[in-house]
């Protein structure tokens, strides 16, 4: 992950990590691999394990930049990700830029590409569960967004319909700038990614019933076309 940072051909970076109470050697591989890096790095460590959404908005409390991009620690950016989306960005103005990206297993082999279409995103598309997958995203920093993550699962999800809301102008890309690491154990958490999604569209898209019920069926419809939207590479 550090290294597909450091080989962005965008230069112009501040690196902020967040150390969300670690008892391996996390800190000490960050600070070593970070060491001659040829832009600004800032490490922070929680006193008190605080989970994802906190340790995002520690980070967004002290980012100085004016877009901001998030990935996790076991992702990775293709090297023109950020030169890409800075650029779309400037040239088109967007509050949200997200793009489509590749997963790979846990030994960082590719084996299938999520496409949707590229084109303005609008509340009513993120009302049919979430396009934008986290490692892909890029905001503009307007000042505003110390707590834009709320202590909540799929809590990117619920940061990305705050800022639809509050009338953001999105966009997909027609570009492939990552790889999203799957994991074993994300086969079982479906049902509560469903639940998950309900409570979000709830209480942040503050549907009502009728709806609430609406948006469901949007969101079934949605998983089965973004499966179909998958192509599975061959080995």
């Amino acid at each position: 992950t550090l290294e597909s940072i450091k080989n962005q051909t965008y230069t112009n970076i501040e690196l902020i990590v967040v150390d969300d109470l670690s008892e391996d050697s996390t800190l000490s591989k960050v600070e070593g691999a970070t060491k001659k890096v040829l832009f600004d790095v800032v490490i922070l460590r929680n006193a008190h394990n605080e989970g994802v959404a906190k340790s995002r908005n520690k980070a967004l409390s002290v980012a100085k930049g004016k877009y901001i991009a998030f990935i996790d620690g076991d992702d990775i950016w293709l090297p023109n990700k950020i030169e890409k989306q800075v650029s779309e960005m400037e040239s088109k103005q967007l509050d949200i830029s997200f793009t489509n990206y590749m997963t790979m297993n846990e030994k960082y082999c590719v084996n299938s590409k999520r496409v949707l279409p590229a084109r303005e995103y609008h509340l009513s598309d993120f009302m049919g569960g979430n396009p934008a997958g986290l490692l892909t995203v890029m905001i503009r920093n307007n000042g505003g967004i110390a707590e834009l993550f709320p202590s909540i699962a799929h809590e990117d999800y619920a940061a990305w319909i705050k800022m639809m809301k509050a009338g953001a102008k999105a966009e997909l890309l027609d570009q492939v700038t990552a790889k999203y690491m799957i994991h074993d154990s994300m086969s079982s958490n479906k049902f509560k990614s469903i639940i998950w999604t309900i409570n979000i569209l709830k209480k942040y898209g503050e549907l009502n019933f009728l709806q609430l019920i609406v948006a469901t069926y949007r969101y079934g419809v949605n998983v089965i076309s973004r499966k179909k939207a998958v192509t599975i590479l061959p080995d």
